[in-house]
C-alpha cells in the first residue's frame, strides 16, 4: 500500500526550498569581487540592493598601532596629510565628544565635473578589545551648501580598525555613496577602486613612515 504525503509535511518542504533559495541569493549578494591587489592593498566590489553604485571594500594591513591607526583618521589634520589627492579642505567642524565628531571634505573633481563636498557625522564604537568602528552617517545640511557644489546626501560608509596583536593593525573602509548630479552610474562604478586604493596606500605610508 503506498502512503500518502501529509500535506503538512508538503507546506513544510516547500517553505524550506524558499527558505534556502532566499539564503542562497543572499549570499550570493553580498560577495565580493576582488577587483585589485597592489602594494599590500587589496579593494573589492559588489552591487546591492537598493543601490545602482556598486559598494567597495578597501583593506590593509599596516604597521603601526591600533592608536596611532585610529588617531591618524579621528583628525582632520592628520587625514589631510594621506587622503586621496583629490580630496582637499579636510578637516573636523566640529567635536561633540571624541567618539562623535562632524567631519568635513571637500573633493576637487577634475573639469568638467563639478566640484562635491561631504559632511558626516563620524561615531566611534569599540565592539571587543583591540577592534574599533568608525560609522560615517551624511549630514548634507550641518553646514550651508556652497555655490556650484554639489553635497553628497547619500551614503553608508564605516572604517575598521583592528589589532592582530602582532605589530599591524588591518585598517578596512566599506563604502557605497551616491555623489548627486548627472553622472552617470557606469562612470561611477569605473572609477571607484582608484580613489580607496589611493587613500590606503596614503595611510599605509604615512603610518609606516
Amino acid at each position: 500500500m503506498k502512503s500518502k504525503t501529509s500535506p503538512h509535511i508538503i507546506w513544510t518542504v516547500s517553505l524550506m526550498t524558499v527558505i534556502l533559495f532566499s539564503m542562497s541569493s543572499f549570499m550570493f549578494k553580498i560577495s565580493w569581487d576582488l577587483q585589485k591587489d597592489e602594494n599590500g592593498v587589496q579593494i573589492y566590489t559588489r552591487s546591492i540592493e537598493g543601490w545602482d553604485i556598486n559598494e567597495y571594500k578597501a583593506t590593509t594591513k599596516v604597521k603601526t598601532t591600533l592608536n596611532k591607526a585610529v588617531e591618524a583618521y579621528r583628525y582632520g589634520a592628520n587625514r589631510a596629510k594621506w587622503m586621496s589627492k583629490r580630496a582637499t579642505g579636510i578637516k573636523n567642524l566640529k567635536e561633540i565628544t571624541k567618539d562623535k565628531i562632524y567631519t568635513y571634505t571637500y573633493a576637487d573633481a577634475p573639469w568638467p565635473i563639478s566640484d562635491r563636498d561631504q559632511i558626516s557625522l563620524v561615531e566611534y564604537s569599540y565592539p571587543k578589545e583591540g577592534v574599533v568602528l568608525a560609522t560615517l552617517t551624511c549630514s548634507p545640511d550641518y553646514i550651508p551648501r556652497k555655490s556650484g557644489v554639489i553635497r553628497v546626501a547619500r551614503m553608508k560608509c564605516h572604517w575598521l580598525f583592528e589589532d592582530l596583536k602582532n605589530g599591524y593593525v588591518r585598517v578596512t573602509t566599506q563604502a557605497v555613496a551616491d555623489p548627486g548630479g548627472s553622472l552617470p552610474t557606469w562612470l561611477i562604478n569605473a572609477n571607484i577602486i582608484s580613489g580607496p586604493h589611493e587613500t590606503l596606500s596614503g595611510l599605509k605610508r604615512y603610518l609606516e613612515k
